[in-house]
């Protein structure tokens, strides 16, 4: 699923202010917006966050202003979005078991990030651990 199409630039996106009114957010987070992925933190970007990243990039399309402030304002919107984007992660994981790449035991605990860092505080808790877990699990058996 990588296609390197994000432009990666070391700075904040243009609607920050209104992500951080919205959100508490942590060292190390990045924003897609449009097809520039945001890295304010010169941190690592691996392929499952670029593949979780490019998943916005296309749900954006053409217009990211109007879809930022329907993610930011839309509790259920936002978790429709993250739910594909974490469940292409998901997946993305799982096709690297299935290259030998990756454990089995190791998908586990990827599901279990995912579903943390899904049901945390950075998208208002939107959703339980155990209800992420099952939603990322089904929603990418439903995609293949």
């Amino acid at each position: 699923m990588i296609n390197n199409k994000l432009e990666i630039k070391l700075s904040n996106p243009p609607n920050i202010d209104k992500i951080k009114a919205k959100f508490q957010l942590h060292e190390g987070v990045v924003f897609c917006y449009g097809s520039t992925l945001y890295n304010p933190n010169n941190g690592q970007i691996d392929d499952f966050i670029l593949c979780h990243e490019e998943v916005h990039c296309g749900q954006q399309g053409d217009n990211p202003e109007e879809w930022w402030d329907k993610y930011l304002n839309d509790k259920e919107f936002r978790l429709s979005q993250e739910l594909e984007a974490y469940s292409a992660q998901y997946q993305f994981a799982k096709d690297k078991q299935k290259e030998g790449l990756i454990k089995a035991k190791t998908i586990d605990k990827i599901l279990d990030k995912l579903a943390l860092t899904l049901s945390s505080k950075i998208y208002g808790e939107i959703l339980t651990f155990g209800q992420a877990k099952s939603k990322i699990r089904n929603y990418a058996k439903k995609k293949n």
